[in-house]
């Protein structure tokens, strides 16, 4: 089998191959890593903070934790997509958390008029997945409904909120 006939590597294999790099100081791996997941990590952050600017702020930070702890990656609890976006999450919480004091904002204020005006089920799925940082099964199991449900209350209020922000 010559060169030519070996198929190229798997994506999975690809962003693998990249976190080794960089574990081992390659930037351009870094690179190479940020260009094919850049996009889908800012795109998370910004649906999550609503706010670019602190979106591009969450998307370096997840880059630049990559960068530290590539080394620390471990295959079996996910592909390095999954492994970015978690990171990603918990910087956009970090940052919903520690926001403007000023600027009252539904994502950092829970108790935020915008959030109080919603259901009160919605209210408590949104709490728990924004500021208690836990996953929709992990709601669904607390609140005794199905993830569907859970899915449903968080899609339609954040849908309401956005809505209610963008008239004020």
């Amino acid at each position: 089998m010559t060169s030519e006939d070996t198929p190229p590597p798997s994506d999975a294999e690809s962003d693998v191959t990249c976190l080794q790099a960089i574990a081992g100081g390659d930037e351009l791996a870094l690179r190479h890593l940020y260009d094919r997941h850049g996009a889908t990590v800012y795109g998370l952050v910004l649906r999550m903070l609503g706010d670019p600017e602190r979106a591009a702020m969450a998307t370096v930070e997840t880059f630049t934790q990559a960068w530290r702890d590539a080394g620390r990656y471990r295959g079996v609890r996910g592909n390095v997509l999954g492994w970015l976006t978690t990171i990603a999450r918990l910087r956009a919480l970090d940052l919903a958390r520690a926001g403007d004091e000023q600027r009252h904002d539904v994502l950092t204020d829970g108790t935020s008029p915008l959030v109080l005006a919603l259901p009160e089920e919605t209210q408590q799925a949104i709490a728990l997945i924004f500021f208690g940082g836990y996953t929709q099964h992990d709601v669904a199991d607390r609140l005794q409904i199905p993830v569907g449900t859970v899915r449903r209350h968080v899609e339609m209020g954040m849908r309401a909120l956005r809505v209610k922000r963008e008239a004020l």
